[in-house]
């Protein structure tokens, strides 16, 4: 498990600038969603009336699921949680690829692969340093 650990912080060490710029980015862009949200439906009236036509389309349903009140918040929540996930997903996906694929092109992997260390450790690790912390 130290050696997974190692290539965590060496894989965090190379993303030190691309993570924290994805990272800043989506939660500007969340900011963003809020205060527009915010300034476009202030009134309750504008957030019920957009809650009931995305409540009767079937495809906001599917997408962005079923509201949760007209308050500020559940509209935001509504409005920007699925881009938001959308986003963050991307931005785990390209974080995958680099680790695995683009080492593999590149030569680092045949390093790593040189190392008495577990076939998998890569992975497990690009995979450490992309989940979510809750």
């Amino acid at each position: 498990m130290s050696a997974v650990m190692d290539l965590v912080l060496v894989q965090a060490r190379r993303d030190r600038i691309i993570l924290p710029v994805c990272i800043l980015g989506i939660a500007i862009l969340g900011f963003a969603v809020a205060g527009a949200v915010a300034t476009e439906f202030a009134d309750q009236a504008d957030r019920a009336a957009i809650i009931s036509v995305a409540a009767v389309s079937p495809a906001f349903l599917f997408v962005r699921g079923l509201p949760d009140g007209t308050g500020i918040g559940a509209v935001v929540f509504f409005q920007g949680y699925a881009f938001t996930a959308v986003l963050a997903a991307l931005m785990s996906t390209f974080l995958v690829i680099r680790h695995t694929r683009t080492d593999e092109e590149l030569g680092p992997a045949e390093l790593i692969g040189s190392v008495p260390i577990p076939r998998a450790a890569s992975l497990t690790a690009t995979l450490m340093l992309g989940q979510p912390r809750t």
